[in-house]
């Protein structure tokens, strides 16, 4: 759900940087700043995950000789 989220939010950063000249400066500078804040809060959150407790845990359950079809793609 987060990559969704992060995907989400980054799209409304596009929009919302496409759109700048048309809006009022105070309306987007919070919009800025709260979709900013939002995706650096949420992506750095994310990636301790991913490198404390997924990878630890896959690395732990899945067999070395999956590792090696992972790592072949197959």
């Amino acid at each position: 759900m987060e990559h969704e989220e992060l995907r989400a939010r980054k799209r409304a950063l596009k929009t919302l940087l496409d759109e700048r000249k048309t809006l009022d400066s105070s309306y987007l500078v919070s919009k800025l700043r709260e979709l900013g804040m939002y995706i650096v809060l949420t992506l750095n959150d994310h990636i301790y995950k991913e490198n404390n407790i997924l990878y630890p845990f896959a690395l732990r359950i899945i067999p070395e000789k999956e590792w090696d079809r992972i790592k072949e793609g197959v």
